[in-house]
């Protein structure tokens, strides 16, 4: 069983100044597209995906606001097939500057490449950030598939991991304070699970117990996370919601090997809460084993 990343790198020309706020340019970008996606997919006067009746087949619903009707308790509100990320923007994109989003897909089934670049130009001809600043969509092209095993060769090491941007990961109803490694293990697998079941022909029946016990073998041996707060305001609903979380380092000792391509995964994935915001992205920087 393998697991499919379809990671697309978009370009754009600022056509106007274009002011992000620092930390939140994901998120401004992501709002732009679900209200874009929506204008060039739903009829005007749209009663929404849950009631639309042609939300099963809609490219909006399937994107943005997903249901698994017959899904385990807990994923009603099945996670998004993308994940969008706008690291390292300038927070004032100047008018004539070129800039890049990356959107990465995880839906083989039916990825809606040709309603994405509608919408993106649509994006760009209703601006964004606060100043409504206008861009050009330069370039998206559909990419090619990257595929990854699930598992890796049982080997004892190190590997020290990076939290690169912002990430939540919960354990026992809270968010953990620190980066464990059997409930990061857990809350990965859990998710690439819940992808690869609804975006990629996945059998439900794929059983990674065994895997969440190896992971509880593997120590925590030492870490650094800092805890950054921010806010973020939906436009669509006016409601305000904290996006932080930790970032840093953590280095972990045990059976590694076995895990390194869930780790990969991740990278692409993010791994906790508000992934699709572009939080939790992680990255495996060195691996020595004994």
């Amino acid at each position: 069983m393998e697991f499919s990343v379809l990671p697309a790198r978009l370009e754009f020309e600022a056509l106007d100044d274009i002011y992000l706020p620092a930390g939140k340019e994901t998120n401004v970008f992501r709002g732009a597209l679900g209200m874009a996606l929506r204008k060039v997919c739903c009829k005007p006067g749209c009663p929404g995906a849950r009631s639309c009746p042609s939300g099963g087949v809609c490219n909006y619903a399937r994107f943005f606001e997903p249901i698994w009707e017959n899904g385990p308790s807990g994923y009603r509100n099945a996670p998004r097939p993308f994940v969008l990320r706008m690291s390292g923007q300038p927070g004032h994109i100047r008018a004539g500057q070129d800039f890049c989003a990356d959107l990465i897909l995880f839906d083989t089934i039916a990825p809606p490449w040709t309603k994405l670049a509608e919408a993106f130009e649509v994006v760009g001809k209703e601006g964004l950030g606060a100043s409504r600043g206008r861009a050009k969509l330069k370039f998206l092209a559909p990419p090619e598939p990257l595929r990854f095993p699930i598992r890796g060769p049982d080997r004892r090491g190190r590997i020290w991991v990076r939290f690169v941007t912002p990430a939540e990961l919960k354990g026992e109803g809270d968010v953990s304070s620190k980066p464990g490694f059997d409930i990061l293990i857990h809350r990965l697998a859990e998710r690439i699970w819940a992808l690869g079941c609804l975006y990629q022909g996945w059998p439900p029946e794929w059983d990674y117990r065994d895997l969440l016990d190896l992971g509880r073998t593997v120590r925590l041996v030492n870490w650094k996370w800092n805890r950054t707060e921010t806010l973020r305001r939906s436009s669509r609903t006016g409601q305000t919601h904290p996006i932080g979380g930790f970032t840093g380092w953590a280095e972990y000792e045990g059976q590694v090997g076995a895990f390194l391509p869930l780790l990969e995964i991740g990278r692409w994935t993010g791994v906790g809460r508000q992934t699709v915001w572009g939080k939790g992205e992680i990255c495996v920087e060195s691996v020595s084993f004994v």
